[in-house]
């Protein structure tokens, strides 16, 4: 039988040290962790017809965040990873959100401000733009409201008791002059077709008295532009990333 010797036990405690540090590296939190990325340049990623590169060599550049989950060493020791910033998960999936639709919610949410992106540069040059709200469109359901089974995302709110809706503030007033726990029929319009759903409201958790739907809303809007432009960011999503391109 072997001896332990002092050599050895420093070894196998290494060993032990190495295992459980890969295991918090690999095993991930219930936290997130925002990493920085180099600045990139916009114009590679936007085309216009008749569009020219800067020739002085300058332009806009954009900083995009990796989001992801952090792992237990991550948020253990946040120093590990320059510029990291670790929040909890509620900062950004709301509760009853999966990690699937709150990233797809986020590439929505990109392509949205890409197009409201170009229209204000356009308009900014002297072109017309016609913008016109068509509704509240539905980003997620909180698994846990009454919407749920009844709304879905993509869904753009267009009424409610047969009162048309056109914005999330006309919504909110509408759901705010009545009690909590009122039941609402709610005018959807899904896809190319439309459709009405009976939904009771609730308490805000963060502001008690207040009716909610338990839903993410953001504004559904048409808007026609006078040029083809055309923003390539790759999975860069995000609703505030697009802004970058105008």
């Amino acid at each position: 039988m072997r001896r332990l010797t002092p050599a050895r036990l420093a070894a196998a405690g290494l060993l032990l040290l190495a295992v459980v540090a890969l295991i918090l590296w690999i095993a991930p939190s219930d936290s997130y962790i925002f990493l920085p990325d180099r600045a990139h340049p916009v114009a590679p990623l936007v085309s216009v017809p008749g569009g020219k590169p800067p020739r002085d060599g300058g332009g806009i550049y954009f900083v995009d965040v990796f989001v992801r989950k952090a792992s237990w060493l991550e948020r253990l020791f946040p120093g590990l990873r320059e510029g990291a910033t670790i929040v909890p998960s509620s900062v950004v999936r709301p509760p009853g959100v999966s990690e699937k639709a709150r990233r797809t919610e986020d590439l929505r949410a990109m392509s949205r401000s890409q197009e409201v992106a170009a229209a204000v540069a356009l308009r900014t040059l002297g072109y017309k733009v016609a913008a016109r709200p068509t509704g509240v469109l539905v980003q997620d359901v909180a698994r846990d409201a009454p919407a749920a089974g009844k709304l879905q995302p993509t869904d753009v709110i267009v009424s409610v008791d047969g009162r048309p809706v056109r914005t999330p503030t006309e919504l909110r007033a509408v759901l705010g002059s009545h009690p909590v726990g009122t039941t609402f029929r709610i005018g959807v319009r899904r896809g190319g077709s439309s459709t009405e759903v009976a939904v009771r409201t609730v308490a805000d958790p963060q502001r008690p008295g207040h009716p909610i739907l338990g839903i993410f809303v953001s504004q559904a809007a048409t808007v026609r532009l006078p040029l083809n432009v055309k923003i390539d960011a790759g999975d860069v999503g995000g609703p505030s990333a697009g802004l970058a391109f105008a």
